[in-house]
């Protein structure tokens, strides 16, 4: 199976199958430092097996923070994503994004980054919208981007926004939303 890059559909739940696996890996390397300390004979052995399992438990603490921060959150429906994928010629369209603020966990099934702005579907309820939204503004204000950044959580209003977005192309074309995607991309899980 070849790897679903970020901000395309799909990528959540490929994303936890392979950090399942990465937990899987060093769950078993802790649990096999541990065996070697359980039964060595020698002092020398029941250190290196301990050395051996806090090793491997620090990356492991790092694969298992953002899981757990995107693990009840699955990938949308396929046939809502059919809906949005009609625009992509329009616009560009990121899917499957979870952007973390020190408040707020945002779940941004469709992202839309257009000249005039960008544009999410957060289906997490328990986002304040105000809060979040003066977050990352504060983030793309520091990557020297326009802080237009709007979340917005009810799909109706969000399907009224989304059709009612004129073509990028009828706008100059700066480069600053080829580097909005990167920076969304990057700050997200």
């Amino acid at each position: 199976m070849s790897r679903i890059e970020k901000g395309t559909y799909g990528y959540r739940d490929q994303y936890k199958k392979r950090q399942i696996g990465y937990m899987s890996f060093f769950g078993a390397l802790i649990l096999v430092g541990l065996g070697v300390r359980f039964f060595a004979d020698f002092s020398y052995h029941t250190a290196l097996g301990s050395i051996a399992a806090v090793l491997a438990a620090i990356p492991l603490a790092n694969i298992l923070s953002p899981f757990v921060v995107l693990y009840p959150w699955k990938t949308m429906k396929k046939e809502d994503y059919d809906q949005y994928s009609a625009r992509e010629k329009d616009f560009r369209i990121l899917y499957d994004l979870i952007i973390t603020t020190k408040e707020d966990v945002m779940v941004m099934d469709v992202l839309v980054v257009h000249p005039t702005g960008i544009y999410g579907w957060c289906t997490n309820p328990k986002v304040v919208t105000d809060r979040a939204e003066d977050n990352v503004n504060n983030t793309l204000a520091a990557m020297h981007l326009d802080t237009n950044f709007h979340v917005i959580k009810d799909r109706k209003v969000f399907d009224k926004r989304f059709d009612s977005l004129k073509p990028a192309s009828e706008y100059e074309d700066d480069g600053t939303v080829d580097y909005a995607v990167e920076v969304l991309e990057k700050i997200s899980v």
